[in-house]
């Protein structure tokens, strides 16, 4: 994905209130909101931080970050979107389909710049062209990009039979549709793990292992995400091979281990409250992810 992209529409985002207000400037406040049970991993926040300050912004003179992160699980999530609305944050940015859904539901007037496994397939917005309401940011195409790591797998170990996948029920079917196509091209037998918790994972790398698993292919997700450490354990400790949302994951764990990561992204066009405000990152006609995909193998 472009963070570049990403960062423009955040900063963007935060001067609407401004403009519609023709206040004077002061340090707009960013809220974050991260459906993982601990803060993002390495680089993620950094990164953000970074983008910010490429775009010409000063934290703590321009804006403020305040990270609010799911601790006690997903039912935690509208708590956290009623404390960043008392805050009177200026744009909330949530990650993942279903903390943008709550965002949506609690935060009708703040914008929304989300970073999106599949908002249109999941229902959140009518059009990535206009998204409509209050909400822009980008979609990973998170379906189509779980199945090609599939496919990535199966060039990876010639004569794969049978895949197990790691999969949050909170992102949608969509992931598991288009994998289960791509595997019943590729006679490939998939196995659908859910992991609602993380107490579910051990359970999931025990079915695996008894279903003749051969590899794991780890579907995008937030929580996923967040407990990349606990996979790349388990892995190893079954030794099975696994593929991975991003390339951190992979470099963070060592021997017989597979990253995939999406080169491109697509932009969904402005909100309606940006009423084509001149000079908007997110008034652009979408872009299509382009089919390149980078593989990397840690032996």
């Amino acid at each position: 994905m472009r963070r570049r992209d990403f960062i423009q529409v955040i900063a963007v985002a935060t001067t609407w209130p401004l403009a519609a207000r023709a206040q004077q400037p002061r340090t707009r406040i960013i809220g974050v909101l991260w459906p993982g049970t601990t803060p993002p991993a390495s680089p993620r926040m950094e990164s953000f931080r970074q983008g910010l300050r490429e775009a010409g912004l000063i934290e703590g003179t321009d804006f403020l970050i305040e990270l609010r992160y799911a601790e006690n699980g997903l039912q935690q999530l509208p708590e956290l979107v009623a404390e960043l609305v008392r805050m009177k944050v200026d744009v909330i940015s949530p990650a993942g389909d279903f903390a943008l859904r709550v965002a949506q539901e609690g935060a009708s007037t703040i914008p929304i710049v989300a970073n999106s496994d599949d908002m249109l397939g999941m229902g959140l917005v009518p059009s990535l062209a206009r998204p409509g309401g209050n909400t822009t940011g980008l979609t990973i195409l998170s379906p189509e990009l779980s199945a090609k790591r599939l496919q990535l797998l199966r060039d990876f170990m010639p004569g794969l039979s049978r895949v197990a996948s790691l999969w949050d029920p909170e992102t949608g079917a969509s992931q598991v549709t288009q994998t289960e196509s791509a595997a019943q091209s590729m006679r490939v037998k998939l196995q659908i793990l859910e992991v609602r918790r993380s107490e579910d994972l051990l359970v999931a790398f025990e079915t695996a292992k008894r279903g003749a698993a051969e590899a794991v292919n780890v579907f995008a997700s937030p929580f996923l995400a967040s407990l990349y450490r606990e996979i790349i354990d388990l892995a190893s400790r079954y030794r099975l091979p696994a593929i991975y949302q991003w390339k951190e994951h992979a470099e963070a764990g060592g021997a017989s281990l597979i990253w995939a990561e999406p080169c491109s992204d697509v932009v969904a066009d402005r909100p309606d409250c940006c009423e084509g405000r001149a000079g908007c990152q997110a008034c652009r006609s979408p872009r299509r992810a382009t089919d390149q995909i980078r593989a990397g193998h840690q032996s």
